[in-house]
């Protein structure tokens, strides 16, 4: 083997390294999200939430969810706001640092992901990256956009969300629905902060 014939397989190994480990880590991110391209969406109202198939929680979720619904980041949609806009029932509520997720079985989830400081900035660099598949959002918020991947944007302030409920038949009336409704608190957080 000559030098450049191994270059180029060392150039090539790399590459092929590199798409694996990413598709590796799309797959872990969407599959904790319950996004899976393969299943076609259930309409919300056919959701059954819960194991004893009547839509009611898990005992072991109640704690969880009363802490959850606690945390900053699960503060702009409660779980009974959140099951008001599904229409049916939320079987857990899950807090990271930055996100929320309302999850209604395995595969279905709503997630919203907040940044309470830096917003401007936030969808400053989500405009540039998505330039071309943004669509405005009219009336809602400072600046609002529905992303053609089907993730609405939203900015109120300082405060910027990101709202996924791409694994719901009616995903963009949903997030419409739930960015209203945090953007309604989010007057009432920046009122409660001066």
């Amino acid at each position: 083997m000559s030098g450049k014939s191994f270059g180029k397989s060392v150039v090539i190994a790399v590459l092929v390294i590199g798409i694996v480990l990413t598709a590796a880590g799309l797959y872990r991110r969407n599959r904790a999200a319950g996004v899976n391209a393969r299943q076609p969406s259930a309409s919300p109202a056919s959701v059954r939430a819960g194991a004893d198939n009547e839509g009611a929680p898990l005992t072991e979720n109640v704690a969880a969810n009363a802490a959850a619904e606690k945390t900053r980041v699960c503060s702009l949609i409660s779980l009974q706001e959140m099951e008001n806009i599904l229409g049916g029932k939320v079987r857990s509520v899950v807090a990271t640092a930055t996100t929320c997720a309302y999850r209604t079985s395995a595969d279905h989830a709503v997630e919203i992901e907040s940044t309470w400081q830096g917003g401007k900035d936030a969808m400053a660099a989500a405009k540039i990256y998505n330039a071309g598949v943004f669509s405005r959002v009219p009336d809602l918020g400072d600046e609002t956009y529905f992303q053609a991947a089907g993730v609405m944007h939203a900015r109120r302030g300082d405060i910027y969300i990101v709202v996924n409920a791409r694994a719901w038949e009616n995903a963009r009336d949903v997030e419409i629905g739930v960015v209203r409704r945090a953007l309604d608190k989010m007057v009432v957080s920046e009122t409660q902060g001066r």
